[in-house]
């Protein structure tokens, strides 16, 4: 198993959680940026939704699939605590670290031959971070409420809400069960600080409906568009840009590193 030295999403939002509630100020006395960056969020964003590409086709939409692929894999426990951070890759998103989805004791297979009953998966996962089919059934011979890779969709929009609203594992709010706008869910700073393009993706992540859900090959597509834009002629894309001066991550530190200095 890969070691992953810097935690994982659960102890970054307790740590920027901690940091707000000091309220630190810079040398100058002006209040710092407490706040997930929003080049992390879009990070971890990528990196959920390229997972959730490779459990349901094996591939990513850009690559063939690979004719022996025999079916779907459902994490059904996407949360926080386990996501885990991994060393920074040395070619893209700067100094953060690799998210890295792990812990798949409740994920299941299907095979195109082989569909489960939808019941079975009822209350399987974590509450707060299951998607409304994954809990009510009100017709189990109907396919929207199957559980599906837009079941895994809506967790990793439960997780990146938690990143903007720094909720962690033991407080975040109720499951999203209706159609909520941006300018319902988020004050106007977070809007300013992370764009309506991120706060809309995430938001269409959490509809109730899981039909109305981006499907993960849109999604990904929808993300690398973004991170991969470049600004003006001479400006690096997000994702080999990094972080932004002023920007600050709480990540934990590698509590090994200096028995292998």
């Amino acid at each position: 198993m890969e070691y992953c030295e810097h935690g994982d999403l659960e102890s970054l939002i307790r740590n920027h959680i901690e940091l707000g509630s000091k309220k630190p100020r810079d040398q100058e006395g002006r209040y710092l940026r407490t706040a997930i960056p929003s080049a992390v969020l879009w990070c971890v964003f990528e990196a959920l939704v390229t997972v959730a590409c490779l459990l349901r086709d094996g591939c990513l939409p850009v690559q063939a699939q690979d004719p022996a692929w025999r079916g779907h894999i459902f994490h059904r426990d996407i949360k926080p605590s386990n996501v885990f951070m991994a060393k920074p890759s040395t070619q893209v998103w700067g100094s953060i670290p690799v998210p890295k989805l792990g812990d798949f004791g409740l994920a299941a297979e299907t095979y195109a031959t082989n569909i489960p009953d939808p019941r079975m998966s009822k209350g399987t996962g974590t509450p707060g971070f299951m998607a409304p089919e994954a809990v009510f059934y009100e017709d189990h011979r109907d396919h929207r409420y199957r559980y599906s890779s837009a079941s895994d969709v809506y967790a990793i929009g439960r997780i990146m809400m938690c990143l903007i609203k720094l909720e962690d594992d033991q407080h975040v709010g109720q499951p999203f069960y209706d159609t909520p706008t941006i300018d319902q869910r988020f004050a106007k700073p977070t809007e300013q600080l992370y764009g309506r393009q991120l706060l809309g993706y995430v938001l269409d992540c959490l509809e109730p409906d899981p039909s109305e859900r981006p499907p993960v090959e849109k999604l990904w597509t929808y993300i690398q568009q973004q991170i991969m834009m470049t600004p003006g002629l001479r400006g690096l894309p997000p994702k080999f840009r990094g972080l932004e001066e002023g920007d600050v991550v709480r990540y934990e530190p590698d509590r090994y590193a200096v028995w292998a200095s």
